[in-house]
């Protein structure tokens, strides 16, 4: 199962932690006060970036440093959106009980894996982020920022979409596209084919088996710093 917990070689692989970028899910600079004519979502953005750089340059050495840039991070993300939309089309085969481990198991990836190396992701290449673009769903708008990013040492050029929309009061991501391809959508994608082979119990089991490697491999990393 290609998760975005593992290491990854090409260009489509080394963000799908985008968590989520996702990634992925902010009262930072202007995020909290976000206004609908796009300005909100590239404050936003920018925040996000910043935080996310900072997140892989600066190292932290105790729980409670950990815990606070967790907090600073997590207000960006709509965790409830980005952790139950994955499983959306498949809740008739979730239990409610085996929904809640998916979607805690989603949200610690993301808090413990993906905001450093989204960080080391963004500081290795020259970005660029263009005019949002602003779109009505079902009444409610959202706001799309692009970010082109240059990887010099591997001449490879890259196109991240940070997908913006209101929840509890701020904007928050509530998507993340690398190159066209959406985080949710494939998440949907790779839990349908495992749930309809496997089973929920089983997708779960995956998720925290990966999970746990995945961890291992950044603890043995900070013990070599």
């Amino acid at each position: 199962m290609a998760l975005p917990l593992a290491r990854y070689r090409h260009k489509s692989e080394k963000l799908a932690c985008g968590l989520v970028i996702v990634v992925l899910s902010l009262p930072l600079g202007g995020a909290g006060a976000a206004s609908r004519d796009g300005d909100g979502a590239m404050a936003a953005t920018k925040a996000l970036i910043a935080e996310l750089r900072q997140a892989e340059t600066r190292p932290i050495s105790t729980a409670k440093e950990r815990r606070a840039r967790q907090r600073r991070l997590d207000v960006f993300f709509d965790f409830e959106y980005l952790s139950t939309a994955p499983l959306q089309p498949h809740k008739e085969h979730v239990s409610e009980s085996q929904q809640g481990h998916l979607s805690a198991l989603l949200k610690e990836a993301v808090r413990s894996l993906a905001y450093q190396r989204a960080g080391s992701f963004l500081n290795s290449g020259a970005l660029k982020l263009e005019k949002p673009n602003q779109t009505e769903v079902k009444g409610e708008g959202h706001s799309d920022v692009l970010a082109l990013v240059y990887i010099e040492e591997d001449d490879l050029d890259v196109e991240l979409l940070f997908r913006w929309h209101k929840a509890d009061g701020r904007l928050r991501l509530f998507d993340f596209e690398l190159d066209g391809s959406s985080l949710v959508l494939d998440y949907q994608n790779q839990f349908g084919r495992i749930i309809a082979k496997e089973g929920a119990a089983e997708l779960i089991n995956k998720l925290r088996q990966r999970l746990d490697e995945a961890q291992g491999r950044e603890q043995k990393k900070a013990k070599t710093k």
